[in-house]
């Protein structure tokens, strides 16, 4: 419940919320803050900043640092904004941005990013709308969907991908639906 003093503003939920005489106005805008994040994966570092914009630095030999080079950086470079998750896998990064769309960079050869080709992919790339959540397995990726569905892509040489093979995807495949969140692990 919004509680708010006439004509004082309040963040709810990622609105906003203006209570004027009694009746209560809400303004949807883009996340204004969210919680900062740094990750370390497989030589190379990952900064979220409050305001939503992404740093990388380290090992970029497969273009996972999202620069459009595949040279190391010894500091961090900004790669991405708006940006409210992301996820590392050994050779391969994704971000989902404040638009629920998933972004992903790196290498390619095993589907983890989906069906982009066998080219390392040097800069962000949208690869799906309606994402709420990801994370990056070592050469695997999973998404859930704003309708609950858990999506993979990716290696699945000892069937981590749980379509009951071990044969690799190459396109988000739904595994499950009404899932809350998953995570990523090295294969």
């Amino acid at each position: 419940q919004c509680t708010c003093r006439v004509g004082k503003w309040l963040l709810l939920f990622g609105a906003i919320c203006l209570l004027v005489a009694g009746t209560m106005t809400i303004y949807f805008a883009e996340r204004i803050s969210i919680e900062p994040n740094i990750i370390a994966a497989n030589y190379k570092t990952f900064y979220l900043s409050e305001k939503g914009r992404l740093y990388a630095w380290g090992d970029n030999s497969c273009g996972e640092l999202g620069d459009g080079t595949t040279g190391e950086r010894y500091r961090p470079v900004q790669v991405l904004n708006r940006v409210v998750q992301i996820s590392a896998g050994y050779n391969h990064t994704v971000a989902i941005r404040n638009d629920n769309t998933l972004w992903g960079w790196g290498q390619t050869s095993m589907g983890q990013l989906g069906d982009v080709g066998d080219t390392l992919q040097l800069k962000p790339l949208k690869l799906e709308d309606s994402v709420i959540s990801t994370s990056a397995g070592a050469s695997y990726t999973m998404i859930i969907d704003t309708d609950w569905q858990l999506r993979l892509t990716g290696d699945n040489e000892v069937g981590q991908l749980g379509i009951g093979s071990t044969k690799s995807i190459y396109k988000f495949q739904k595994i499950m639906g009404n899932v809350r969140k998953a995570f990523g692990g090295p294969a």
